[in-house]
């Protein structure tokens, strides 16, 4: 009998997910939600390898039943065999074998999405450089269009004293030494960045750096693990002894019957 897995047996891909989802969490999936999730996907694999090998040449009986009627967690396994240790060892093996799929199969959504990922973040501080290139280019362009100004109205200097309010189209009002050193000053300038940068900046060196040890996942636990049976499902051997004592009665009354005929019929002949 296996349920859902606890939060601890799914933490690795949790945070996985809590990294891959730093800028959107509430497009996170929720813990319970995840734990219904991968458990969902463990209770599919098994339904499908129970068809699987049903439909093989000599069909193996690997049942999977819901323990409560309309629900599938928690869920019985159960699987048939010639004898008990032979039984329990093939129900061991079949459900490691499910929890290791569905781990691989994990990892493999976990690999795409986190690959995808780095590949959005990357575009995005792309992205977020070239604008900002293009506004300190831009910058740098109307300072230069003011110095002009400046120039041809002989500005050289001014007594401004609150320049920071100046326009675009006042600028020239700074003069012209004023503006020859904004220009060189824009022009080393590190680019304006904003927070959002450096938190993508943050996300992706995250992911670069994550490691997640799928081997640590569980997809379901155990509420009784494969026990050795004590008792055949089948054939019955109260049953079989019964139905041998019937039968053989039956033959033998047969045998009993036919002979007495023949020497009935020998009886006559010879008379």
């Amino acid at each position: 009998m296996i349920s859902q897995p606890a939060a601890g047996q799914v933490a690795t891909y949790n945070n996985a997910l809590s990294i891959l989802y730093t800028q959107n969490i509430e497009d996170k999936v929720t813990l319970p939600d995840l734990q219904r999730q991968i458990f969902g996907r463990y209770i599919a694999s098994a339904y499908a390898l129970s068809g699987t090998l049903q439909n093989l040449e000599e069909p193996l009986d690997l049942k999977v039943n819901q323990i409560n009627k309309g629900r599938d967690d928690p869920l019985g396994i159960s699987f048939t065999a010639p004898s008990a240790k032979e039984a329990q060892q093939q129900l061991t093996h079949y459900i490691n074998q499910l929890n290791t799929e569905v781990a691989d199969d994990l990892a493999v959504d976990m690999r795409n999405n986190i690959f995808v990922k780095i590949n959005g973040l990357k575009e995005s501080l792309a992205g977020q450089e070239k604008i900002a290139q293009d506004k300190k280019d831009h910058r740098i362009e109307v300072i230069k269009q003011a110095l002009k100004i400046a120039d041809s109205a002989k500005i050289s200097s001014t007594n401004l004293s609150q320049a920071e309010f100046l326009s675009d189209d006042t600028l020239y009002l700074l003069g012209t030494s004023a503006l020859t050193s904004m220009i060189t000053n824009e022009s080393t300038k590190p680019l304006d960045l904003n927070a959002y940068y450096y938190e993508t900046q943050r996300t992706l060196l995250a992911l670069t750096k994550l490691r997640i040890d799928f081997a640590r996942i569980q997809n379901f636990q155990f509420i009784m693990k494969p026990d050795l049976p004590i008792k055949r499902d089948s054939p019955k051997k109260v049953i079989t002894v019964a139905l041998a004592i019937v039968l053989g009665g039956i033959v033998g009354a047969f045998i009993v019957i036919a002979r007495n005929m023949s020497q009935n019929y020998r009886r006559k002949t010879l008379v």
